[in-house]
């Protein structure tokens, strides 16, 4: 079968998926491969009252996570088709946190080409966490080995210039 012939059999098998159920990692990332996604990263920094230290809150994806297995990371998602930031951010902290978030601020936003899974435009939080979280904190300036490089060189970076303004 050639190109275009793949082509017509991907678009045909695209029209019977619905966008507003979860498409599963094999998919999602075919996806990905060939498109820009849309990632929504929330960040939750507090100022520790006994060390006056920022921390930031990491949360551990073991070895069953489809990506990044083995670090630690600020939650994060990808934004559905026809899903508003909000809903997303709702949706991520029910199943990332297991509790509730409050945007605080909308930090901004960072082009990553080279995201493991393919292109992502992130999308970045400032939150508050409402309620005990899964996870934990770390001093900004102490994290850990195994922090996702990406959070650690650009997503913690923006989100604590935007807590310190």
């Amino acid at each position: 079968m050639g190109y275009e012939d793949n082509k017509k059999v991907a678009v045909e098998a695209l029209t019977k998926i619905d966008p507003e159920k979860p498409f599963g990692t094999e998919l999602f990332n075919a996806i990905l491969r060939v498109s820009v996604g849309v990632a929504i990263e929330v960040v939750s920094i507090r100022r520790n009252t006994e060390t006056n230290e920022l921390e930031v809150l990491l949360v551990w994806r073991d070895e069953t996570t489809p990506a990044y297995k083995n670090t630690w990371h600020c939650p994060g998602t990808f934004l559905r088709p026809a899903e508003s930031e909000d809903k997303a951010i709702e949706r991520l902290a029910k199943n990332e946190l297991g509790c509730q978030a409050r945007i605080v601020k909308k930090v901004g936003w960072d082009d990553n080409p080279h995201e493991e899974r393919g292109h992502c435009i992130h999308l970045i939080f400032l939150v508050e966490l409402i309620g005990e979280s899964r996870g934990k904190w770390f001093p900004v300036n102490d994290l850990p080995p195994e922090t996702v490089e990406h959070h650690r060189q650009v997503i913690i970076p923006m989100a604590v210039e935007a807590f310190l303004r």
